[in-house]
């Protein structure tokens, strides 16, 4: 029996959960129900406020090193990488214990691109998982090896067919167009594109054709003001409804003809939140920033605009609201888009590795 620990952040304390923190609790799931429980034992170190506890952290991260031989360790900040991995790759040379590091986002590529013992630290491990291939090229491109395609993958369950031609059918017996922004609420995350966007499309067309945004996600206190003044110009055309309920994320965003992804964060890579709007059926208009065009097919799966461009942002909306019917059946192949990134696939690399030991190709 080989002793499996999944190391990161399970945000036990309450709140809205981000996307180390999901993709943390989702690979702690899948792993207990995926590997075989006669050869492995699957267990957790939730390091969620570790700063705050230095002393019960290093107790418990000594205890974790001496009974486990295999760690998932997903860190969320390069003081806790660092830490983390220079403890553990020093017990690996002793105990010959493994080590998988599936990254959330693309920081490491800074970290990478900027100092070589950190490119030496990396190369010790087993294998870091990315999630696009444009990352996974990137960190090659560094001097990284072992680096494997793992791309993000959601637990929730996609519509069936039958549910996204009930969509199609409801959206196109109304003339009324309601886009949805889905990720954190902050200026970074494209937000105030998307509102000047509605505002400006809206300032053009009459009260009955006016288009409505809705925006979900955990709000961002230093960006309330600006958000507020957003939603008081919009004449109710704008709102912030707050954090979905987790039971709901699916059927919610498949009521909206399509959702609106603007983000320039600067550590993007595969946002979840696209994902599960493919899994809506909800053809998604996202910036060309980063890693964006490999996820959102332009003319498929939704539209891709400029980068920080907010015309181009207004000129594309405007396209999907003139287009339709083109929206309405991109809705079967986002679904269709969605199923290719399930739990099994996306994380079938990291099963394979702690299985077999043997490394799979990118």
């Amino acid at each position: 029996m080989k002793n499996v620990i999944v190391i990161g952040n399970f945000n036990y304390s309450g709140g809205p959960y981000d996307g180390s923190a999901t993709k943390t609790r989702n690979i702690y799931s899948y792993l207990q129900t995926n590997l075989p429980k006669d050869k492995y034992y699957v267990t957790f170190f939730n390091y969620e406020n570790w700063s705050k506890h230095v002393l019960r952290f290093l107790f418990g991260f000594r205890k974790a090193i001496k009974k486990n031989e295999i760690f998932v360790v997903i860190p969320y900040s390069f003081k806790f990488f660092y830490y983390s991995m220079k403890r553990l790759l020093k017990n690996k040379r002793k105990k010959g214990i493994r080590v998988f590091y599936p990254v959330t986002g693309s920081w490491m590529l800074d970290c990478v691109m900027n100092s070589k013992s950190t490119v030496e630290l990396m190369n010790s491990m087993d294998g870091f998982l990315c999630e696009t291939h444009g990352l996974c090229e990137k960190m090659g491109a560094c001097g990284c090896k072992n680096i494997f395609y793992s791309p993000v993958f959601s637990l929730r369950t996609p519509l069936s067919k039958e549910m996204v031609n009930n969509d199609i059918s409801r959206l196109s017996s109304t003339d009324e167009t309601k886009i949805c922004t889905f990720s954190r609420v902050c200026k970074n995350k494209g937000i105030s594109l998307a509102c000047q966007a509605v505002l400006s499309i809206n300032s053009k067309r009459s009260a009955i054709k006016k288009i409505s945004l809705d925006i979900f996600g955990k709000l961002d206190p230093e960006y309330k003001a600006e958000l507020d003044s957003f939603v008081s110009q919009s004449d109710g055309s704008i709102r912030y409804l707050g954090i979905i309920d987790d039971s709901k994320v699916v059927t919610t965003l498949s009521k909206y003809n399509f959702c609106v992804f603007a983000s320039y964060f600067k550590w993007e890579c595969f946002p979840a939140s696209v994902l599960e709007s493919f899994m809506a059926g909800t053809p998604v208009i996202a910036s060309s920033w980063l890693y964006n065009p490999e996820i959102v097919t332009d003319g498929s799966t939704g539209l891709i605009f400029q980068s920080e461009d907010e015309k181009d942002l207004e000129q594309k909306i405007e396209w999907a609201i003139d287009n339709k019917e083109r929206m309405l059946e991109m809705r079967q192949k986002c679904v269709i888009e969605a199923i290719r990134f399930a739990p099994e696939k996306s994380l079938e690399p990291l099963r394979a590795l702690i299985v077999s030991g043997d490394k799979v190709g990118q």
